[in-house]
Protein backbone atom coordinates (compact mmCIF):
# COMPACT_ATOMS: atom_id res chain seq x y z
CA UNK A 1 0.00 0.00 0.00
CA UNK A 2 1.14 3.53 -0.90
CA UNK A 3 0.00 6.72 -0.47
CA UNK A 4 0.49 10.18 -2.86
CA UNK A 5 3.74 11.78 -1.85
CA UNK A 6 3.53 14.63 1.12
CA UNK A 7 4.80 17.87 0.22
CA UNK A 8 6.34 19.37 3.28
CA UNK A 9 8.35 21.85 4.01
CA UNK A 10 11.29 21.86 6.70
CA UNK A 11 13.05 24.61 8.70
CA UNK A 12 16.36 23.31 9.62
CA UNK A 13 18.86 25.33 12.26
CA UNK A 14 21.97 25.67 10.39
CA UNK A 15 24.85 23.84 13.07
CA UNK A 16 22.07 22.62 15.26
CA UNK A 17 20.76 19.08 15.87
CA UNK A 18 17.45 18.50 13.68
CA UNK A 19 14.52 15.81 14.25
CA UNK A 20 11.41 15.91 12.37
CA UNK A 21 8.57 12.61 13.76
CA UNK A 22 5.87 12.09 11.37
CA UNK A 23 2.66 9.73 12.96
CA UNK A 24 1.61 7.08 10.09
CA UNK A 25 -2.41 5.71 11.08
CA UNK A 26 -4.91 3.82 9.21
CA UNK A 27 -8.55 5.30 8.55
CA UNK A 28 -9.48 3.71 11.81
CA UNK A 29 -6.53 5.66 13.78
CA UNK A 30 -4.83 2.77 14.71
CA UNK A 31 -1.03 2.66 14.10
CA UNK A 32 0.06 1.38 10.48
CA UNK A 33 2.20 -1.28 10.34
CA UNK A 34 5.65 0.14 10.03
CA UNK A 35 7.18 -3.56 9.90
CA UNK A 36 6.69 -3.87 6.24
CA UNK A 37 9.68 -0.88 5.49
CA UNK A 38 12.76 -2.91 4.53
CA UNK A 39 14.62 0.40 3.28
CA UNK A 40 14.31 4.38 4.01
CA UNK A 41 16.61 6.78 2.73
CA UNK A 42 16.76 10.43 2.51
CA UNK A 43 18.40 12.90 0.90
CA UNK A 44 18.87 16.83 1.12
CA UNK A 45 20.41 18.42 -2.31
CA UNK A 46 21.26 22.15 -2.90
CA UNK A 47 18.02 21.77 -5.72
CA UNK A 48 15.41 18.92 -6.85
CA UNK A 49 17.41 16.78 -9.49
CA UNK A 50 19.34 14.04 -9.20
CA UNK A 51 22.54 16.25 -10.63
CA UNK A 52 22.60 18.43 -7.65
CA UNK A 53 25.16 18.24 -4.87
CA UNK A 54 24.47 16.68 -2.03
CA UNK A 55 24.20 18.26 1.06
CA UNK A 56 23.38 14.68 3.70
CA UNK A 57 21.98 12.01 2.86
CA UNK A 58 20.69 9.28 5.91
CA UNK A 59 19.41 6.16 6.16
CA UNK A 60 17.97 3.53 8.48
CA UNK A 61 21.38 1.95 8.50
CA UNK A 62 23.24 5.20 9.59
CA UNK A 63 20.69 6.25 12.31
CA UNK A 64 19.35 9.36 10.39
CA UNK A 65 15.97 7.40 10.20
CA UNK A 66 14.50 5.56 12.57
CA UNK A 67 11.02 3.68 12.39
CA UNK A 68 8.82 2.71 15.53
CA UNK A 69 6.98 -0.07 14.38
CA UNK A 70 4.93 -0.02 17.09
CA UNK A 71 4.03 3.75 17.21
CA UNK A 72 3.95 3.55 13.81
CA UNK A 73 6.13 6.44 14.08
CA UNK A 74 8.95 7.92 11.39
CA UNK A 75 12.10 10.01 13.06
CA UNK A 76 14.05 11.69 10.66
CA UNK A 77 17.62 12.66 12.35
CA UNK A 78 20.22 15.24 11.61
CA UNK A 79 23.35 16.12 13.56
CA UNK A 80 24.76 19.33 14.05
CA UNK A 81 27.52 18.92 11.82
CA UNK A 82 25.36 17.55 9.43
CA UNK A 83 23.45 20.80 8.96
CA UNK A 84 26.33 22.94 9.38
CA UNK A 85 26.99 21.51 5.87
CA UNK A 86 23.53 23.19 4.82
CA UNK A 87 25.12 26.83 3.59
CA UNK A 88 22.09 27.96 1.45
CA UNK A 89 18.85 29.67 2.05
CA UNK A 90 17.30 26.79 0.98
CA UNK A 91 17.32 23.49 -0.65
CA UNK A 92 15.41 20.52 -1.39
CA UNK A 93 14.39 17.11 0.38
CA UNK A 94 12.89 13.82 -0.51
CA UNK A 95 12.24 10.51 1.47
CA UNK A 96 12.41 6.91 0.07
CA UNK A 97 10.15 4.06 1.60
CA UNK A 98 11.27 0.45 0.71
CA UNK A 99 8.17 -1.36 1.52
CA UNK A 100 8.52 -5.35 1.17
CA UNK A 101 11.70 -7.02 -0.05
CA UNK A 102 13.03 -8.65 -3.42
CA UNK A 103 11.54 -8.41 -6.60
CA UNK A 104 7.77 -7.60 -5.31
CA UNK A 105 9.25 -4.42 -3.32
CA UNK A 106 7.98 -1.15 -3.77
CA UNK A 107 9.35 1.90 -3.24
CA UNK A 108 7.67 4.99 -1.96
CA UNK A 109 8.46 8.89 -2.38
CA UNK A 110 6.86 9.17 1.28
CA UNK A 111 7.66 13.14 1.46
CA UNK A 112 9.53 15.69 -0.39
CA UNK A 113 9.86 19.14 -0.18
CA UNK A 114 11.66 22.72 0.30
CA UNK A 115 13.61 23.27 3.13
CA UNK A 116 14.18 26.43 4.61
CA UNK A 117 17.39 27.27 6.26
CA UNK A 118 18.37 29.03 9.16
CA UNK A 119 21.88 30.41 8.88
CA UNK A 120 23.96 30.19 12.34
CA UNK A 121 26.92 32.94 13.46
CA UNK A 122 28.41 29.89 16.04
CA UNK A 123 30.89 27.46 14.24
CA UNK A 124 32.10 24.74 15.97
CA UNK A 125 28.90 23.85 18.20
CA UNK A 126 30.19 23.90 21.48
Amino acid sequence: MTKPTTIFPLKIEQGATFSKLWLFENSDGSPWDMSVISAARCQFRQNPDITSPVIADVDLLDGGIVIDTVAGSLALNLTDAQTYLFNHNKCSYDILLTLGTGPGALVWKFAKGDVQVVASTTYPPA
